[in-house]
């Protein structure tokens, strides 16, 4: 965080001292009770009762709307901030704090590949420019602060993953980072628990462009068939299309499976340029075409420079990770999150990237698909089935609906098992694997699955 003084923030909240030190340093910021008050903290007290700071603190700005909740606390180094509405001064303040950084922000979304894209970025721009990222597929609402306070003087960029899980997260995000470049990967089935029809989903996704103000970079996908319901109609700002299909900003041609990731040919302003990105699937070729035009619009750094660096891009664990498994087998790790979007992405993978004469799919409960989640799984069933895979295995409560529709699709039942706890799903796979056996599993990081990848791995 950039070290500020309470007397330049005052005007911002507006606020009055009570008593303390208006040239009090403020060097990290704390709201409610998920942050810990620390030395030459600013907090702002939203919750009710009183202000409970640690021992430990001997200096620190508390901003509140009500003085009994400061009552009873007169050290000498704590300075109170009194403001008719503490929610609303938090957020004057997000915004003021934002404003003091003029560099690009890219902000991220979609169903799948945000993580990757972002890491893919970032690792091309860290090259030569310092880089606040949001961590991992950690992009939950509650760590906007987090990330915010990480940009100061000498963050030269921001890549922000923009998750959502329920109405109006995408502008929620937006008031802390201000996206001038925003970046739509694709809008597939997701978070129907929050939005309950995937009509609203997709809305959610287009707030991107309110995001971004209506104006700056936006980067989407051609080829998806979601993403072109967007209404672009008061959009103002550049947009920049790629696909693997159709004549686009950038468009990936002679995409193939190489040894540890894809080959593949990029098309830009009637230049060809010969591309490489670690990790399988078209899916990262998206990927690397998303990365690229972001970091055009950001970086004077030539294609050629960028496409180099993806070569060095280390995937993201548990993304369709390759791993040995039991029996000598080869398993795909793609237990990071799951979506119907994500496992036709993963089947893919497991169709053209291993040569292995068996072939088997775990998959597990599919989760924030509401009330739709029959139909879903009934989808996701009909994927694996026409994937042609040998085995098709779940495991957890409702996917169950998913082995019962293969079958009724005509595979094997012999070939289809269900089983309810881990332990049974190592056993069967231990009785049917061997060295020329493939495992794709894919189930979810917030389910109790987490260890399973444990038992079916060496290390």
């Amino acid at each position: 965080m950039k070290t500020l003084r309470l007397k330049s923030i005052l005007p911002v909240l507006p606020g009055e001292i009570i008593n303390g030190d208006v040239n009090s340093l403020i060097k990290s910021v704390a709201k409610g009770i998920r942050y810990k008050v620390m030395n030459h903290s600013i907090y702002f007290h939203i919750q009710k009762g009183k202000v409970q700071i640690p021992s430990d603190v001997k200096t620190c700005v508390i901003v509140v709307s009500n003085l009994s909740h400061v009552s009873g606390i007169n050290d000498e180094g704590v300075t109170i901030v009194l403001v008719q509405n503490v929610k609303s001064a938090y957020y004057r303040f997000i915004s003021y704090y934002r404003r003091l950084f003029d560099i690009p922000v890219i902000g991220i979304t979609g169903t799948c590949g945000k993580t990757t894209t972002k890491e893919m970025i970032s690792w091309i721009l860290s090259n030569d420019l310092n880089v606040v990222k949001t961590r991992l597929s950690l992009n939950g609402l509650a760590r906007n602060l987090q990330y915010l306070m990480q940009i100061d003087d000498d963050t030269d960029v921001a890549v922000i993953e923009m998750g959502v899980d329920g109405p109006d997260n995408m502008l929620y995000t937006a008031h802390y980072f201000r996206p001038d470049i925003g970046v739509i990967t694709n809008i597939g089935v997701d978070h129907l628990e929050g939005f309950q029809e995937h009509d609203k989903y997709i809305e959610e996704k287009e707030k991107m462009l309110k995001a971004l103000g209506n104006k700056g970079v936006l980067v989407l996908n051609a080829d998806d068939e979601h993403t072109k319901k967007i209404n672009l109609a008061d959009y103002k700002g550049k947009i920049i299309n790629v696909s693997l299909y159709q004549d686009a900003t950038l468009t990936a041609e002679n995409i193939e499976y190489r040894e540890k990731g894809m080959g593949f040919t990029i098309r830009y302003k009637r230049k060809e340029y010969p591309c490489f990105v670690p990790g399988f699937g078209e899916h990262n070729v998206y990927n690397a075409l998303y990365a690229i035009a972001v970091c055009i619009e950001v970086n004077k750094m030539g294609i050629s420079d960028m496409i180099k660096r993806l070569k060095t891009f280390k995937h993201v664990q548990r993304h369709t990770q390759f791993k040995k498994g039991l029996n000598d087998s080869v398993i795909i790790d793609d237990t990071w999150s799951t979506n119907p979007t994500s496992i036709k992405a993963a089947l893919d993978v497991l169709q053209h990237a291993s040569n292995a004469t068996k072939k088997v799919v775990v998959l597990g409960d599919i989760e924030e698909l509401g009330q739709s989640y029959v139909n879903e799984y009934n989808n996701v069933a009909e994927l694996v089935v026409n994937s042609k895979v040998d085995y098709f295995i779940t495991i957890g409560e409702k996917s169950k609906v998913m082995s019962m529709r293969a079958i009724e699709l005509g595979m094997n039942p012999q070939n289809v098992y269900h089983a309810h706890e881990q332990q049974a799903v190592v056993n069967f796979l231990q009785s049917i694997s061997d060295h020329d056996t493939c495992i794709l599993v894919k189930t979810s990081m917030n389910r109790s699955y987490r260890n399973l990848l444990e038992r079916l791995t060496q290390p």
